[in-house]
């Protein structure tokens, strides 16, 4: 990740692609563009590590790719012409992965 603050957080942005495929690294927040597909996968953490992930669903909706292992998620299908944001904290044992969207004027 590029960018960053003082405390270990990272900043990750990329408008430009249109596929991603990311395992979080943690106290990163990432902002892409419009994603035609993304693959999430999920590595290890420690207490308090969290990341947040943001992209756009354009016309047509993103294929979403999650691997749960290590993670504790409820099924996830983004819709055409949103905003997604995917957030995960480590709980001790796994990710727990809370997924939200919102519709934007197209």
């Amino acid at each position: 990740p590029s960018g960053g603050g003082g405390s270990g957080n990272y900043i990750d942005v990329d408008y430009e692609s249109t596929s991603k495929n990311l395992t979080p690294e943690a106290n990163t927040e990432y902002y892409y563009g419009t994603l035609l597909s993304f693959t999430l996968s999920f590595g290890q953490g420690n207490a308090g590590d969290m990341w947040y992930i943001t992209f756009t669903s354009g016309e047509t909706a993103t294929t979403l790719t999650v691997d749960g292992t290590n993670a504790a998620f409820k099924d996830f299908i983004p819709e055409a012409n949103s905003v997604v944001e995917i957030c995960g904290k480590w709980n001790g044992s796994k990710w727990v992965v809370l997924f939200m969207q919102t519709a934007v004027a197209v």
